[in-house]
């Protein structure tokens, strides 16, 4: 049999009350908690400006990441580059002294749809030619081209490049900063159009055709980090313009220079402004901010051209001029017209007529239009032809029988709105209409046409354009 000796609990004598010691005082840092008390998990404190930092380096490397893809990708296409021939390395050289440089960099051909650039990995500069485009250009065109890439060497660009990589690595995420960089594109390739205009005073429509030809062969021209081109077709007509008109700078000016420095001190600045946004108290109710209001309506082209039209059809009193030199008859015609008229100078000179040609007309309660063409017949006297177009808002003088072509832009949105595909049509019905042969889809050497965005961009003879227009311009009466 099992026996065990078990405690007695109940056995037990108690204690004597003054053996017992006094209770301790129990004391405690943190609540007591019991069954009723819900449990709280402690939450990590993450700070908010962490997590921003954390974005912003995420950013970043991605950009950094993107950009270090794309030169690589870059560099294997260079794989395929090709020396130029001695030719163009000397009618490079012969560029590059014209505009102040003491070498030209080496240039080199490239296959394929590429954009003409200046590539430079800092000081190593190179200029990049598509051998494409290079054999549909004339030997002027070719020299304006190259003036225009060893302008971009001349002012220091590749270097305004390596800023502009390193300001969006580190500030991507500022909207500020997309719009410097396409401000300063368009400025600085407007500053290397007036190098190339100051290089070759003369036959501007050269480098105008060439510009033309070379966007219009690249169509989105798309270019690695550290390159700078020719532009894009979104600032085309401005530039044309100012070409034209003789009215570009060689230096960036007051808005390519706020620009670059908005580069250096607005960028770093901004990340402080935005801590600082984060206190400041919200917008009072009622007022509008300026950004939001909406802005004045500007006209169309259409409507430009329709005033035009408008002043050349206003009846003028009375003109006597006693042979007047033409250009203070062109600025008497802007007085009392109210017109805007430019003159292509350098294409009258070729025709033999100059700002001092006397004009001799008497004329009484005729048309603005009749009495341009009498003062333009009397510039001629026989020997040329001259002849005006309209371009938007613009009347433009120059010389028929010239054959220098002009480019010239219109707004077509008007004739295109509700026919998404009537844009081919377009092209082909003026193609077929004014002066077939002279196109170069039609074996011409003169015509170029283009569509993009609803502008019309035409390189044509005067005549020609001047029959676009008109052209153009019925197209839109039957819109109506």
């Amino acid at each position: 049999m099992w026996t065990f000796d078990l405690p007695s609990f109940g056995a037990t004598a108690a204690p004597a009350a003054g053996d017992l010691p006094a209770p301790a005082l129990l004391t405690t840092d943190h609540p007591v908690l019991s069954d009723s008390t819900p449990h709280h998990h402690p939450r990590p404190n993450v700070s908010i400006s962490l997590v921003v930092v954390a974005i912003w380096a995420a950013g970043s490397t991605v950009c950094a990441a993107v950009v270090i893809i794309r030169l690589i990708r870059f560099e294997r296409i260079l794989r395929y580059a090709t020396a130029a021939p001695e030719q163009t390395h000397r009618q490079a050289q012969e560029v590059a002294s014209q505009i102040g440089l003491r070498a030209s960099p080496p240039v080199l051909f490239l296959p394929g749809q590429v954009c003409p650039m200046l590539f430079s990995v800092f000081a190593h500069a190179r200029i990049l030619l598509p051998c494409s485009l290079w054999d549909r250009l004339s030997a002027a065109q070719q020299s304006r081209l190259l003036a225009h890439e060893l302008a971009h060497l001349r002012r220091g660009d590749h270097w305004v490049r390596l800023l502009e990589l390193i300001a969006t690595v580190a500030y991507w995420w500022n909207p500020f900063l997309w719009w410097s960089r396409r401000e300063l594109h368009a400025a600085e390739e407007a500053c290397c159009d007036a190098w190339v205009a100051w290089a070759f005073p003369t036959d501007p429509d050269q480098y105008a055709s060439a510009l033309l030809e070379a966007i219009e062969f690249t169509s989105r021209p798309s270019m690695p980090a550290l390159a700078s081109g020719i532009g894009h077709f979104r600032t085309l007509k401005r530039r044309l313009i100012m070409i034209q008109q003789g009215r570009s700078m060689r230096t960036l000016g007051s808005m390519g220079t706020a620009v670059v420095a908005a580069l250096a001190l607005v960028l770093p600045l901004s990340v402080k402004m935005t801590q600082a946004q984060q206190t400041a108290s919200p917008p009072t109710r009622g007022i509008i901010p300026a950004s939001t209001r909406p802005a004045a309506t500007r006209p169309t082209q259409g409507e430009l051209e329709r005033r035009v039209r408008a002043q050349l059809n206003r009846l003028l009193p009375a003109l006597q001029f006693d042979a007047v030199g033409f250009a203070d008859v062109i600025d008497f015609l802007r007085d009392v017209s109210g017109s805007n008229i430019q003159v292509n100078w350098s294409a009258l000179a070729v025709a033999g007529v100059d700002r001092e040609t006397p004009i001799s007309a008497h004329l009484r309660n005729v048309p603005f239009a009749n009495a341009l063409d009498v003062i333009l017949g009397s510039a001629g006297d026989g020997r040329a032809r001259l002849t005006y177009t309209i371009q938007g808002g613009t009347i433009i003088i120059s010389a028929a029988d010239v054959t220098n072509v002009l480019l010239a832009t219109y707004d077509v949105r008007p004739i295109l709105a509700g026919k998404p595909d009537y844009g081919p049509k377009l092209l082909a019905q003026i193609v077929n209409t004014v002066d077939p042969p002279s196109w170069q889809d039609h074996g011409g050497n003169k015509g170029m046409i283009k569509l993009e965005d609803g502008e019309l961009f035409v390189a044509q003879t005067f005549e020609n354009q001047r029959a676009v227009s008109t052209l153009l311009a019925r197209l839109r009466d039957e819109k109506k």
